[in-house]
């Protein structure tokens, strides 16, 4: 036997080295598999879909499932199906806020530091506050693009309005793109008289004219379907960034939308925010012995205006909330649309507000301007009249005591690092609908999270390099 040893071992050993080499040739097959099926349709197709929903100054407590009292049916749906976030936090004004979605990092390092229209003197030409989402890092839409996404954009960018800043420079396969940071919702009207006309992009190319019958929640909604319908079924996801104008202002809403909340707001700011408030006890969205933030010290008390003051304010507010009523709608057509064709199911949906509700009146806080000569401005561009108010060439706002009604229960809004300007409503549905109608009160979340989370969710790692150069890496989590 012992003779017989040395003989066994070797045969033992070639054994051991083929069933090696079976393993080699089957790892190896299997990578092939792998590699095959990432480059096939169908294995693409499982990849998910992201549909990132931004409303435009809406405050936290608007929406139904967020304690307000307007109708927004479809975005309590969207609640329902998943999980709301108190404790989401963005910038107190728009363009930091969309460049931090769209770079995963602090405004400042992606190139906004302030919003261009806000550049302080101490501001102009340092690093940091060049106004326009800078080439330090790699596109949030870009990268997905590399990677096998379609990417889509329809709405509002303030992300910079050369061609090297515009959407499809910074990785948008199709757009249609507000670039400016405001304006009109039924034409190109600007917001202010820094411009003679707010400048619009499709796909890639500078526009002259909006498309017939354009409003810009419809239009903006419309555009959107017809994005991801012209490559629906090639296999491949897409990311789609819808960036609402509304409820900015000036706030307009077709004709017969002006009268839907008529008498609503016959109470007050004060009454309205304590019913807010009371609900979102109900709603378990605040402890039970939260207390609204005191009144603004400027705010009057609503019993003290005369009865004329009381019907003109109430206006604003009813024609604020239709705006929001309008927006919902359209999210829903959206929705329907992602359901109606399948692609809803493997599709995380994300609903946000870029900031705290707008406060200003327009008036008194324009860079360079004083109040009397903006107020001309705006009364020679605009129709400011009473019974105008909402209609296409109207220009109202709601200001301050409204704001903080939208704000509800917070301090402050849009403008403000308190609170009411800073913290946002959150809505995340995930295919599989994990946790539908909870409420997540524990995570603390920022919006510089939300690229790294896509990235992660598309297995997809940030690059440290892009377009040939080092870029930062993504501080969000």
């Amino acid at each position: 036997m012992n003779i017989m040893l040395p003989f066994i071992n070797q045969k033992i050993g070639r054994i051991r080295w083929r069933i090696s080499k079976l393993d080699s040739m089957l790892a190896l097959l299997t990578m092939l598999c792998i590699l095959a099926l990432l480059g096939n349709p169908l294995f693409a197709q499982e990849r998910p879909n992201f549909l990132v929903i931004v409303a435009d100054d809406m405050g936290y407590s608007d929406m139904g499932m967020f304690g307000g009292e307007i109708s927004t049916p479809n975005l309590d749906a969207l609640a329902q199906q998943g999980v709301r976030y108190t404790n989401y936090y963005v910038a107190p004004t728009c363009s930091p806020t969309r460049a931090m979605l769209m770079s995963g990092m602090d405004n400042h390092l992606a190139g906004m530091g302030n919003m261009y229209e806000r550049i302080a003197p101490n501001q102009e030409g340092q690093p940091g506050y060049e106004g326009v989402l800078n080439h330090q890092i790699a596109p949030l839409p870009a990268i997905l693009k590399a990677n096998g996404y379609h990417t889509y954009m329809a709405g509002k960018w303030h992300l910079g309005k050369s061609p090297e800043h515009i959407p499809a420079a910074r990785g948008f396969e199709r757009d249609f793109t507000l670039l400016d940071a405001a304006g009109a919702h039924f034409s190109r009207k600007p917001y202010d008289d820094a411009n003679d006309e707010t400048q619009f992009t499709a796909d890639g190319k500078y526009i002259d004219k909006l498309p017939k019958g354009y409003y810009s929640s419809k239009t903006f909604t419309d555009k959107m379907i017809e994005f991801i319908e012209s490559n629906r079924g090639d296999g491949k996801p897409f990311f789609a960034y819808m960036a609402h104008q509304a409820p900015h202002d000036p706030l307009q809403v077709p004709d017969d939308w002006l009268r839907k909340y008529k008498g609503r707001y016959d109470a007050g700011w004060d009454k309205i925010r304590e019913q807010r408030l009371a609900r979102m006890k109900e709603m378990n969205l605040i402890p039970e012995i939260a207390e609204n933030a005191h009144r603004i010290w400027y705010v009057p008390d609503w019993d003290e205006l005369t009865g004329m003051a009381q019907v003109t304010l109430a206006r604003k507010m009813e024609i604020y909330a239709a705006m929001v009523e309008y927006l919902d709608m359209e999210i829903g057509k959206l929705v329907d649309y992602l359901r109606d064709t399948d692609q809803l199911d493997n599709t995380y949906i994300i609903f946000f507000s870029d900031n705290g509700p707008e406060s200003n009146d327009k008036v008194s806080n324009v860079k360079g301007k004083k109040a009397s000569a903006f107020a001309n401005w705006l009364a020679k561009t605009y129709d400011t009249d009473f019974a105008s108010w909402g209609r296409k060439g109207s220009f109202v706002a709601y200001g301050p005591p409204w704001a903080q009604v939208s704000a509800t229960p917070f301090w402050m809004f849009k403008g403000t690092m308190n609170e009411g300007g800073i913290r946002s409503p959150l809505v995340i549905v995930d295919p599989k609908h994990t946790n539908a109608g909870s409420i997540n009160h524990h995570a603390l979340l920022h919006v510089k999270d939300l690229a790294p989370t896509l990235l992660d969710l598309a297995n997809i790692e940030p690059p440290r390099q892009f377009n040939g150069h080092d870029v930062l890496p993504m501080q969000g989590a």
